[in-house]
């Protein structure tokens, strides 16, 4: 079994979990529906807490303490 394999089985079996059965009785247009549900809004919602992240890291570390902003580009 293949990375891409298993990456189908995990995202069906989440897709189970959370109470929404995908057999063959689906229709076809539901399989893009789960996909961006399940895999592709919390990869973006990770990107955007990431990049909070680091602006907030970056803020923090870059004031203007040594009387000069060490962070100017």
């Amino acid at each position: 079994m293949g990375l891409l394999d298993r990456y189908y089985v995990i995202v069906h079996d989440l897709v189970l979990y959370f109470g929404y059965p995908y057999d063959d009785k689906v229709p076809d247009w539901i399989h893009p529906i789960i996909h961006v549900i399940f895999v592709i809004a919390p990869a973006l919602l990770l990107g955007v807490v990431f990049s909070f992240v680091f602006r907030g890291l970056l803020g923090r570390f870059c004031r203007k303490d040594f009387g000069f902003d060490v962070c100017a580009v």
